[in-house]
């Protein structure tokens, strides 16, 4: 069974700047800012110390935002715009400088759009981004209108909205070329390659990402030829040249780790990952799936975590060990749970368009429990997709305790995961320190848990077929058969319940 991508969008970041904005990527955004900077140059109707401070203070949020997207958790970045939104929206800002405040408005919102859809709150993210729409448009910034509609396409394509997301991009990609924008063009060339990636267009999704890689190293943005490196390695999968594949995801990792880009180290760990699985090498694949999935943890990538999860189970399946693929499997569905909780205020055509492009992961994992005789377990898991087809027909179906916190993972299932990826959560951590800044013995950890690690790639057979790992699994049975008592149990009070017993 061929892994699912989890490919990485080109979302532009915009920052203010005393003579204007400029759209950049995170690893870059220091230096762009700097660049930026020129001897202060505003209008304003009544100029006041501390509205200037004030502005100057959310000009300082919005770049301290854009520094922490690409290295740190998104939640910190999140923070940091919204006190940057908050100091924009103020009144006396307002009032004495009408046009710097719109503007940093605007940046702020597409900016915790992106962030909103890094985290995998896509409602919270079209939100945001629409209303920064209104307001470059308002203010007849063309750049910042062709920003927006490419980060709204990356939000409606997140929730399966591919032809709706080439609309956007094909916008962004008019706008960036009747200003002259390269770097916005190689963005929309790069998203329209993922969107034809999805929709099954892999030849014209590479020709796509060949026309952004030469703009990208034309103008020297590495992120976004990491981005586009990855994205290759991909379509080159698809198409069956796996050792192509290989060689684009290793470039795209050389280059994000050189930057300091989390979440394109992750993104391009997991690419590797499903790139080994394509030739057979399952341990090593198995070795860069472990790193991945401790980086999208880490910085809080719901989206890349659900797929990482979903691409070890599905491995592990195929590798006739069905106990350990069921615990990842039903880790990812719990995670999609989540992102499907936070979706629930969008419309139904959108809501239903995001299930079905993980509704075949349900199900993969449901067949899983049947073959084990796991039979209420998987009804559990096809219940999670009714529930979403009742609640458009029935607004006052009564959930239960099963669909609304996704599926339980029992006790030995929960210690099965940490220990197969808990060198690859320590790693990831330890990596993300600069070599410089690391202590001697960090150094050495980092050297026991590569050593460590090489073990078990060597022998993942040896590693699962362990006394520990089989013991757990044994204990799972005892486990199965007194949650399907419970489950029973709690099924007899929700009929009660319902019946008005």
């Amino acid at each position: 069974m061929k892994p699912l991508p989890h490919m990485l969008w080109s979302s532009c970041i915009a920052v203010a700047t005393t003579s204007g904005v400029i759209a950049v990527h995170p690893a870059f955004a220091s230096q762009r800012f700097e660049d930026a900077t020129a001897p202060l140059q505003r209008s304003f109707v009544a100029q006041t110390p501390s509205a200037e401070d004030r502005l100057a203070e959310a000009d300082r949020f919005l770049q301290q935002g854009i520094q922490q997207y690409g290295r740190s958790p998104f939640r910190e970045a999140l923070q940091s715009w919204q006190m940057a939104l908050e100091l924009y929206r103020e009144t006396g800002v307002r009032e004495a400088f009408p046009q710097e405040s719109r503007q940093g408005e605007g940046n702020s919102l597409g900016n915790l759009g992106i962030a909103y859809r890094s985290l995998g709150q896509y409602q919270r993210a079209i939100d945001h981004l629409e209303q920064q729409l209104v307001i470059v448009r308002e203010i007849g910034d063309r750049h910042g209108e062709g920003v927006a509609l490419g980060n709204l396409g990356i939000a409606y394509a997140s929730l399966g909205q591919y032809q709706r997301a080439v609309g956007f991009f094909e916008q962004a990609l008019v706008i960036a070329r009747e200003i002259g924008d390269r770097r916005g063009e190689g963005a929309a060339l790069d998203n329209l390659g993922i969107a034809y990636s999805f929709l099954g267009q892999y030849q014209r999704a590479v020709g796509s990402f060949e026309q952004a890689l030469v703009i990208a190293r034309e103008i020297g943005d590495q992120l976004v030829e990491s981005n586009i490196l990855g994205d290759l390695g991909i379509a080159y999968r698809n198409l069956g040249q796996y050792q192509q594949a290989i060689n684009f995801s290793e470039q795209a990792l050389v280059i994000v780790r050189e930057i300091g880009y989390r979440e394109g180290e992750g993104n391009a760990l997991g690419n590797l990952g499903s790139a080994y699985v394509s030739v057979g090498q399952y341990q090593r694949a198995i070795a860069y799936y472990q790193q991945a999935l401790g980086i999208t943890q880490e910085i809080g990538d719901r989206a890349g975590e659900s797929s990482i999860l979903n691409n070890i189970g599905r491995l592990l399946a195929q590798q006739n060990q069905p106990e350990l693929a069921i615990v990842f499997l039903k880790q990812s569905v719990n995670v999609r749970e989540s992102i499907r909780g936070d979706i629930r205020g969008l419309s139904q055509e959108l809501q239903q368009s995001y299930t079905e492009t993980i509704a075949d992961d349900y199900r993969a994992l449901a067949d899983l429990l049947l073959q084990q005789n796991r039979i209420l377990e998987a009804q559990r898991v096809l219940d999670l997709l009714k529930v979403q087809e009742l609640d458009d027909y029935l607004q006052n179906v009564r959930r239960t305790a099963q669909t609304q916190s996704g599926v339980d993972l029992l006790n030995p299932e929960v210690e099965i995961r940490n220990r197969t990826v808990a060198i690859g959560y320590e790693l990831a951590d330890l990596r993300a320190i600069p070599y410089a800044q690391l202590t001697n013995q960090q150094r050495q950890r980092i050297a026991q848990l590569n050593e460590a690690q090489r073990t078990i790639i060597n022998d993942f057979q040896g590693f699962i077929n362990s006394p520990e790992i089989q013991a757990l699994i044994a204990q799972l049975d005892a486990d199965i058969r007194e949650q399907d008592v419970l489950a029973e149990l709690d099924e007899f009070i929700n009929l009660q319940n319902n019946c008005g017993i």
